[in-house]
């Protein structure tokens, strides 16, 4: 697993379980500051522990529907605590956090 910057933009990131590459627009990153317990920490440090304690979870339940390596979006939800994992233009697991 990764905390890197997800396709070089700033503010983006990524994290990589099972084949998976998990990618977090910038747009997404910036909905973790609703979380609690993010207060005074930076997006990077809020989306590279977001990433390393989810990754591993996403990857086990896209296993059986979207097969790797495959690149996935990351769209955040941060008032029902939802994590929507899309690849394409399809929707394959919403998980909540």
């Amino acid at each position: 697993m990764t905390g890197g910057l997800g396709d070089g933009l700033p503010g983006a990131a990524e994290g990589e379980a099972g084949g998976y590459l998990f990618r977090m627009s910038p747009v997404e990153v910036a909905k973790l500051r609703e979380l609690a317990g993010s207060r005074g920490r930076t997006d990077e440090d809020l989306s590279a522990d977001f990433l390393k304690s989810q990754t591993v979870r996403w990857a086990e339940s896209l296993a059986g529907v979207l097969p790797a390596p495959a690149d996935v979006r990351v769209i955040v939800d941060p008032y029902s605590r939802q994590a929507f994992l899309a690849s394409g233009r399809t929707v394959f697991s919403i998980l909540s956090f």
